[in-house]
């Protein structure tokens, strides 16, 4: 059976649409909206309009606070009967059996292997989202790998090997999700998608893949957005957890100098800000990574 988690909070019509489409898409499933106290009723209003799949295919838990993204996964996983898990956004269109098909990739193309896959993502307009990334290391190696990427999107190849991808969709067995210690929560939103993919290629040896035929509609940072209103603080924010990513498995020295690279190739007033905010505070420490 499919596991979907959904982490939910102040996004009700868009998670009420997300859990119609995989009712409707979607079979041999459940469904599990973890709600992280929201205050535009999306408990209630999930289960007075999903009535009949409430406690049957749909569970819904209400937090008590605000446990983030990454906790709020967590705690979904733990209720999880289902042997593949598909953590999945509740801002994204479902319009196939995505979860099942996903699982059968992983049991067919990459049996015994430990992957995590996602879908091809889509904006709003049907064009493609950017999900495939490369960890944050500076240097020609950066460079080289995104020119890789570029000749595979190029190829139209079905199945791209990336660093990480994006927490909009995240599928894996449960097995992997165990040996993984599931999500960090150090992380309570933005940057848990990488810490996950870089963990399950450093201790695993695994491998993030997007899978490129399958499609997810995406809006975007529905939750985010209503938390940091202005543009420098949700900057801030994702910096930030950045940072934290740094901090768990390198040093801050180079995640200062992760920002130097990104001000030579793609500098803004946010960037210059932020750097701004940090500069004079780096210890002099050796790199890990």
């Amino acid at each position: 059976m499919i596991s979907y988690i959904i982490v939910s909070y102040n996004t009700s019509e868009f998670t009420q649409n997300t859990v119609e489409t995989i009712i409707k898409s979607c079979s041999d499933c459940e469904i599990i909206v973890v709600d992280n106290n929201s205050s535009d009723n999306t408990v209630n209003d999930i289960q007075n309009r999903f009535a009949e799949f409430i406690d049957s295919k749909l569970f819904v838990i209400a937090c008590g606070e605000n446990n983030g993204f990454s906790k709020g996964n967590n705690i979904g996983a733990e209720r999880a009967r289902g042997d593949y898990f598909v953590f999945i956004n509740p801002d994204t269109v479902v319009v196939s059996d995505i979860g099942a098909q996903l699982k059968t990739i992983a049991e067919t193309k990459y049996k015994n292997k430990k992957v995590i896959l996602s879908p091809q993502i889509l904006n709003p307009d049907y064009t493609e989202q950017h999900c495939m990334n490369s960890f944050p290391f500076a240097g020609l190696k950066l460079f080289f790998k995104k020119a890789i990427k570029q000749i595979n999107l190029k190829s139209n190849k079905k199945y791209i090997k990336s660093d990480w991808v994006t927490g909009v969709c995240l599928a894996m067995t449960k097995e992997v999700y165990g040996q993984l210690n599931g999500w960090n929560e150090e992380f309570d939103l933005y940057s848990e998608d990488l810490d996950i993919c870089y963990r399950l290629k450093k201790n695993l040896r695994g491998q993030a893949i997007v899978c490129r035929q399958l499609k997810l509609l995406h809006y975007g940072n529905q939750s985010g957005k209503k938390v940091y209103v202005t543009n420098y603080a949700s900057y801030k924010k994702k910096s930030d957890s950045l940072k934290k990513f740094f901090l768990l498995h390198s040093t801050e020295k180079r995640f200062i100098k992760w920002l130097k690279f990104c001000k030579r190739y793609n500098n803004s007033e946010e960037l210059e800000r932020y750097y701004g905010e940090l500069t004079g505070k780096i210890k002099n420490e050796d790199s890990k990574i």
